[in-house]
């Protein structure tokens, strides 16, 4: 059993909230009558017409003078338990995050990462032991894990009024770049977000809902050169610097792989890759960025809101 891990550095907003089937714990959770609730509600996850898990979410913006948003959620699948907390400033750039992985009634992996002066520290805390990493994270960058659906909201999200340009991830026709950080893999990639359509329909719930519709294109490692996005780890790239002995990052849930390969030394939560050459992702949202639904068609996965947001 995994011994209890510290909590993140002290926030002045920490206090306890609940979303989902449990409570989430951690210095990103806010009392309720100190922080405005901007969008919470469920996915239903298929692959397919194959129903995969569910995602239970809820996205708080804090009062002023700090500003920043608070994600917390729990995602069921038949073999885990995801537990996402995530803290970003005022635009929806990543602070701190944390994610702990279940199986059964025991955590077999504590992801937290913490974000000071464009670097981010990653520590692992597995069943095989402890791991640390450092990433170099670029401007505009925005956090999104493999199997949570609920954080597009930051990158599809309206720029907010007085946001500058620097800040804010824009959608053009033409894409705008942004940046990705991916902690489970340790990667951080360039990427672009273009607006496809500011007028389709979906159904929710069984009903027609009219939606923004704009795509992510993650460029992966052979993106351009010197993209807006490109990151790197701090040292020996695809290593880690362990604790006890030489181990390689994996992603949390992954298991041991033939020991070889690169930066991704095991296979991902769901044992497929997370971003590709080039790895599309199609967002639908309101008008004021809530995500109604995402599709990845490189893997068959949709992510689809249970109900119409209010």
């Amino acid at each position: 059993m995994l011994a209890a891990l510290p909590p993140l550095a002290a926030d002045p907003s920490a206090s306890r909230t609940v979303a989902g089937p449990r409570a989430a714990e951690g210095p990103a959770a806010t009392p309720a009558g100190q922080a405005a609730v901007v969008d919470a509600g469920t996915f239903t996850v298929f692959q397919g017409a194959t129903r995969l898990g569910r995602e239970e979410f809820a996205i708080r913006r804090l009062p002023p003078p700090d500003g920043g948003f608070v994600a917390t959620g729990t995602v069921v699948y038949a073999d885990r338990r995801l537990i996402p907390l995530l803290r970003t400033d005022a635009s929806g750039a990543p602070l701190r995050y944390q994610l702990e992985v279940e199986r059964g009634a025991r955590r077999q992996e504590l992801l937290t990462l913490e974000i000071s002066r464009q670097r981010a520290r990653v520590h692992i805390q597995s069943l095989r032991g402890e791991s640390d990493r450092e990433l170099l994270v670029p401007a505009k960058v925005r956090l999104l894990e493999t199997d949570l659906f609920a954080h597009y909201y930051f990158i599809a999200r309206p720029p907010a009024a007085g946001m500058s340009p620097e800040d804010a991830p824009g959608v053009g026709a033409s894409g705008a770049p942004i940046a990705l950080l991916l902690p489970s893999s340790g990667d951080v990639e360039p990427a672009t977000v273009r607006m496809v359509a500011p007028r389709e329909t979906v159904q929710i719930g069984g009903q027609p809902v009219s939606a923004v519709h704009i795509q992510i294109t993650v460029l992966g490692p052979g993106g351009p050169a010197g993209a807006t996005g490109a990151g790197g780890t701090m040292g020996e790239p695809g290593r880690t610097e362990p604790r006890g002995g030489a181990q390689r990052a994996l992603a949390p849930g992954a298991q041991s792989g033939n020991g070889g390969n690169g930066g991704n030394g095991g296979r991902r939560v769901t044992g497929e890759p997370l971003a590709g050459p080039e790895d599309v992702r199609d967002v639908w949202t309101d008008d004021t960025g809530r995500v109604l639904r995402v599709t990845l068609p490189a893997r068959g996965i949709s992510a689809i809101r249970d109900e119409i947001p209010h």
